[in-house]
């Protein structure tokens, strides 16, 4: 029922994030990390509410309390993921989630466009955007 009403909160500019906010909620308590991330990482990026912000960052401490995030988003859209030499499935923007510490090389690539790699290092519960504007290929 909480669902539908934040649903429906979502479409009014004012509520939006904090619906979505209540929507991620709902959906980590439901342990349906595929939903409850994508919110998160959504309104941690675009809400200017720095109180709504910091809830959002307290639910993903508390659904995913020892695993972090990297968003990797990409201007254009559609590259291709590789982390640690391992190609991911998604293209860009995705989330990668349930990432242990350590170190990693995240690198995008679309064709036409120059290649773009970057060094993280991971610790506890850490949310990581990752946003690349690609640059293209001069001939």
């Amino acid at each position: 029922r909480a669902i539908t009403y934040f649903e429906q909160g979502r479409a009014s500019e004012e509520w939006k994030y904090p619906s979505m906010l209540g929507l991620g909620a709902a959906y980590g308590a439901q342990q349906n990390m595929g939903m409850a991330l994508p919110l998160l990482v959504e309104v941690l990026l675009k809400s200017q509410d720095d109180a709504v912000k910091r809830e959002a960052n307290s639910l993903f401490q508390q659904i995913s309390p020892f695993r972090s995030i990297i968003y990797v988003y990409s201007e254009p859209e559609g590259a291709r993921i590789t982390v640690n030499d391992k190609p991911v499935p998604q293209v860009t923007p995705a989330i990668l989630h349930d990432l242990p510490l350590g170190s990693y090389t995240i690198r995008i690539e679309k064709p036409g466009y120059q290649t773009s790699e970057l060094k993280l290092t991971l610790s506890v519960n850490e949310f990581n955007p990752v946003i690349v504007k690609l640059k293209p290929v001069i001939q």
